[in-house]
């Protein structure tokens, strides 16, 4: 799970509904391709579209248990 926490605006420039299948077969909107910080903001890309939030605080990356067991 990504988690950029303190948001103080979120601007979606795209957004794309299409729906695609992960490697357990489940419905997912895809991969996020780049992140990038730049002055003040997270510009952020994927399949699902393109968003940047503007923040000062740190992107936090999770795994879960179920995440790890996906072959």
């Amino acid at each position: 799970m990504l988690t950029i926490g303190g948001a103080a605006r979120i601007d979606w420039i795209t957004r794309s509904g299409r729906t695609y299948r992960d490697a357990a077969g489940e419905e997912d909107l895809g991969n996020i391709d780049s992140l990038e910080y730049r002055d003040g903001y997270y510009d952020i890309t994927g399949d699902w579209g393109h968003v940047r939030v503007h923040t000062v605080a740190a992107p936090q990356l999770t795994f879960s248990p179920e995440a790890s067991d996906a072959t």
